[in-house]
């Protein structure tokens, strides 16, 4: 069920977890709620207006008889049956006591409201509601995208894009999960903004890489030139420098800057695969993925498996081709299916 955009304030406020939240943060409800935010870009502004409600509220000031708090919790358990999607909270548990606070929370919007503390969020001309673009990709497909500003995105294989039909007022902002290259339109009165992996990326006009694959606790922002600042919550924002990456695990929260080689990063664009000294499973893993085809393997692969190669734009029957010259192992594909077989060692006989 689609969240009703004029209840959302209301139910933001009434849920136990989000003003428990808000009130005492942590570091699971800040990742709850940020990822909740990501999936729902449209309600940030109810978010943030109910997250402020919350911090300014004085339950002192306000009191209801019991007949009344009555009545507004009947209507609290009726709005708090439907829920909100996406809002399950490890540990939700909304008991009558709770849904009474809610009760006098709802309550207290209305005296605010007519009170005129609210007055200018209330007056605000209701703003047609920006509609979101997805761009995804499975194994197998690379992409291009013009965003509205001019931004061109390259998006990688086994990767998705979030971004708005038009930036508007001084907003620009996606969301990615996966890769992309950004060849971001300079425009200095509006920074561009790239939030994926638990850190956002702001820049003005500027080239740049960001890795963070859906199911990795790592995310690396690599710049190709320009400037860029990174932003991890709690932590203090880093400037990176053409040539420089930063590599962020959200698990443990490291933090690691570095150089890195800009022709290795940014090759897969180009439609170029390199390996050094690439391992069987890692080297398996990155064709089926680049080529979106499935592989069986039989027989026993070399110990000493170690690849070192580039390739650009091969179809993967001459890869695979190659392979069978420098390995004892020989290949069949059917479609999508490619299998792989290893000669088994030969017994050595000498002492028989």
């Amino acid at each position: 069920m689609e969240i009703d955009k004029n209840k959302i304030f209301y139910q933001l406020i009434a849920n136990k977890d989000f003003v428990h939240w808000v009130n005492d943060p942590k570091q699971e409800g800040n990742s709850f709620w940020q990822t909740w935010l990501q999936e729902h870009p449209q309600y940030s502004k109810d978010f943030l207006k109910a997250k402020e409600f919350v911090q300014r509220l004085q339950f002192s000031q306000h009191s209801l008889a019991e007949d009344e708090l009555e009545e507004m919790l009947g209507k609290v358990i009726a709005e708090d049956d439907g829920g909100i999607k996406g809002i399950q909270y490890p540990g939700r548990n909304n008991s009558r006591q709770w849904l009474k606070v809610a009760a006098i929370l709802v309550f207290s919007v209305m005296t605010a409201m007519i009170a005129g503390e609210f007055l200018e969020v209330s007056m605000e001309p209701v703003q047609q509601e920006i509609a979101w673009k997805v761009t995804e990709n499975p194994r197998g497909r690379k992409s291009m995208i013009t965003l509205p500003d001019g931004t061109l995105v390259h998006l990688n294989y086994e990767s998705r894009l979030q971004f708005p039909e038009h930036f508007e007022g001084d907003n620009r902002e996606v969301i990615l999960e996966g890769e992309a290259f950004f060849e971001v339109t300079h425009d200095a009165s509006r920074p561009f903004k790239v939030k994926t992996g638990g850190l956002e990326t702001v820049v003005l006009g500027t080239s740049f890489n960001v890795w963070s694959p859906k199911y990795s606790n790592e995310t690396k922002v690599s710049l190709v030139n320009g400037k860029v600042k990174v932003h991890v919550p709690d932590k203090k924002d880093h400037f990176l420098s053409p040539g420089e990456e930063l590599e962020y695990n959200i698990q443990n929260e490291q933090i690691t800057t570095r150089t890195f080689d800009i022709s290795q990063v940014t090759a897969w664009k180009e439609g170029v695969m390199i390996f050094e000294d690439t391992e069987f499973n890692e080297f398996v893993d990155k064709l089926s993925k680049w080529y979106g085809v499935n592989f069986q393997i039989y027989g026993n692969t070399p110990n000493d498996w170690k690849i070192n190669g580039r390739y650009e734009n091969e179809k993967l029957e001459d890869i695979l081709t190659g392979l069978q010259f420098m390995y004892d192992v020989k290949y069949k594909m059917d479609g999508k299916n490619i299998t792989l077989k290893f000669d088994e060692p030969k017994p050595d006989n000498t002492y028989r």
